[in-house]
């Protein structure tokens, strides 16, 4: 009976030494690894489109000045750039690299993975609205 009760103990010590370890984020997962990476070179992405069209800027820049502005960023590669400039209505289109880079979140021995997103930027006029109609009145009769 003695020794039932010891083998119970020891099964219920692994089951509980397995659930710590897992728990602890020994296993990782690449696609969350991966989604943290996008993430994080998304927000650049978004950082580099806000700066680059801050009020100091001017209205009109033509692509040569997107381009300047954009390959001297530390943080992004720029790839391509087309079209002549931000008045034009096709706009100013710029391709740029970022490189992201995620963690399994795991503290004991944490894997990284670094990966490279492409990121197409357009620049160009806003879209003109048309005015929206005032609503038909209803007149009284007569």
């Amino acid at each position: 009976m003695d020794s039932t009760r010891r083998g119970r103990d020891v099964a219920i010590w692994l089951v509980l030494c397995a659930g710590i370890v897992t728990g602890c984020g020994i296993t990782g997962d690449p696609p969350e690894r991966t989604a943290e990476a996008e993430q994080y070179a998304r927000g650049v992405a978004a950082q580099i489109v806000t700066d680059l069209q801050a009020r100091r800027n001017p209205d009109t820049r033509t692509a040569d000045q997107i381009g300047r502005a954009l390959a001297v960023r530390p943080e992004a590669n720029l790839i391509a750039i087309s079209g002549v400039d931000t008045a034009h209505p096709a706009g100013v289109t710029a391709v740029i690299r970022i490189e992201g880079s995620g963690t399994d979140g795991s503290w004991l021995e944490p894997e990284f993975v670094v990966e490279d997103f492409c990121f197409e930027l357009r620049f160009a006029p806003p879209l003109r609205r048309p005015r929206p109609r005032s609503p038909a009145r209803h007149l009284p009769p007569g």
